[in-house]
């Protein structure tokens, strides 16, 4: 069962400044229970190793990681792409894909992805953004990026897309 919660962000007097949406997944029975229901080739596929999301949205590394956690997967935050870098670089042996919002302050998704591919040139990034970019995907694409997804996405779409890019399958970008 899918849920999707909305938060808001209240300013000076109250005033809503931002409202973002994001879906959670419930699950019924934990990962890997007889269900009776056969699960897809997508649902079966494990990540081995963390996923790191670098996002400068707290609540969207928050949500995230609750919807990886539920499925067993190790997550790794970093709030800024500098900071995200530095996990990186100290965990590379054991990060098996990166979820990367391009839209960042301080140092960008696009050179935070740059950097990444510096360390490991067969680093598997995930971009993400809640502008329409696919103007610039082709250029990442060229660059080794694993996929894309837009915010705000769906629980089951972003397991999706992380599974088939951890696994080195390939995605739609």
């Amino acid at each position: 069962m899918v849920h999707l919660i909305t938060v808001q962000r209240h300013g000076a007097a109250g005033m809503p400044i931002r409202a973002k949406a994001f879906s959670v997944v419930e699950k019924a029975a934990p990962s890997g229970a007889q269900t009776g229901v056969e699960r897809t080739l997508e649902e079966r596929t494990v990540i081995n190793g963390s996923v790191l999301v670098i996002d400068d949205e707290e609540m969207v590394r928050d949500v995230v990681a609750a919807i990886l956690e539920s499925e067993e997967i190790k997550v790794l935050v970093a709030p800024d792409g500098l900071s995200g870098i530095e996990i990186y670089r100290s965990h590379v042996n054991e990060i098996a894909v990166v979820l990367l919002d391009l839209s960042m302050p301080g140092i960008k998704g696009e050179e935070t992805f740059r950097r990444l591919k510096e360390i490991n040139p067969d680093v598997r990034v995930v971009l993400s953004s809640g502008y329409s970019e696919a103007t610039s995907l082709a250029h990442f694409r060229q660059g080794g990026a694993a996929g894309f997804i837009k915010k705000p996405y769906k629980g089951e779409a972003l397991l999706a897309i992380l599974r088939k890019a951890a696994a080195g399958q390939e995605t739609d970008l």
